[in-house]
């Protein structure tokens, strides 16, 4: 079943009032960022493979953004905001 979007949005704002899951959130999703940027760097790769990973770190900025979006407090740099 489907969930609503006044739950999530409600689910985001209760989220809030459990500051260590939002931390772990935060730093899972920086970590992540941050990995796939440096493999996206790395001198042996080839088009394809530098594509991929800056499509992968595209991809959970993305998710990041959606969360925002959302309700999840965060600020631009992926800290949250209280």
């Amino acid at each position: 079943m489907k969930i609503p979007p006044e739950k999530i949005e409600q689910a985001m704002v209760s989220a809030m009032e459990h500051e260590p899951l939002v931390q772990a959130l935060k730093q899972v999703l920086a970590d992540f960022v941050a990995d796939e940027s440096r493999a996206a760097l790395l001198p042996d790769l080839n088009a394809e493979a530098r594509a991929y990973n800056c499509g992968r770190a595209a991809a959970i900025t993305d998710f990041r953004s959606l969360l925002v979006e959302l309700g999840l407090k965060l600020d631009s740099s992926g800290e949250l905001s209280h």
